[in-house]
């Protein structure tokens, strides 16, 4: 999973959201769960993934999923991007971030400009 949020004191956003989204709340594992279920099934993964932007205070959320050769990824459910008609896209792994992560089974944060974080989870 990849999650992109403004730099504070290496944690999510302390303001409030803008869209007075549910941060602050407890998030679940059986009301996650819930909200995909309800979702139609080519948007469960997005439904998720907006919940853990608005929890983390997050500006996008994303999951990339391994391909069966270990070779590439594929970025889903971008919450907070913007929303296109294309296919999903493979990453090459090979000498990558990703690869790394995946690899090692370790956390990354990357320092993006304007105190933006990113960071990239291997669960």
């Amino acid at each position: 999973m990849t999650a992109c949020g403004p730099e504070e004191d290496g944690g999510p956003t302390a303001r409030p959201h803008e869209n007075g989204g549910d941060r602050g709340r407890a998030m679940t594992l059986a009301g996650t769960l819930a909200a995909a279920e309800t979702a139609a099934p080519v948007e469960s993964l997005d439904v998720v993934a907006r919940m853990l932007r608005e929890h983390l205070g997050a500006a996008s959320v994303s999951f990339l999923i391994t391909d069966f050769t270990g070779g590439s990824v594929v970025r889903l459910g971008a919450a907070g991007s913007v929303e296109t008609a294309e296919p999903a896209r493979r990453i090459t792994l090979r000498g990558t971030l990703y690869d790394d992560v995946i690899r090692t089974q370790r956390p990354s944060v990357e320092d993006k400009s304007e105190g933006a974080l990113v960071r990239t989870s291997p669960r």
